[in-house]
């Protein structure tokens, strides 16, 4: 080994321990973050090994979305959908002339 090289070691032993305290900050701040949300840890992890594995354009994650489409919209879209047609057909607060005390399915 030639002093060079000894030199080359030297200086590259300091980037290596700065390239392991980085690291070590890292683990520190990743483990403050499963231990503080361990659950949504655990979704991400999930989530990134499904894409990485080629999971993304498959016949199961359209299923996926499709039902959860198909239930968002059920969710969000039917509650609106059903006041409407009570208040058209008669059943509904705005049809009597209340002022939206009753609960949708009460009649006064």
């Amino acid at each position: 080994m030639t002093g060079d090289d000894r030199d080359d070691t030297s200086r590259n032993g300091g980037d290596e321990r700065g390239a392991t305290r980085e690291l070590d900050e890292v683990k520190a701040d990743l483990g403050a973050l499963v231990a503080s949300h361990p659950v949504g840890a655990l979704a991400v992890a999930l989530g990134a090994g499904y894409a990485l594995g080629g999971g993304v354009f498959t016949r199961l994650t359209s299923g996926i979305l499709r039902l959860g489409l198909r239930l968002g919209i059920q969710l969000a879209v039917m509650p609106l959908v059903e006041q409407e047609l009570a208040s058209l057909v008669g059943f509904g607060p705005q049809a009597d002339g209340a002022d939206g005390d009753a609960l949708p399915g009460e009649r006064h």
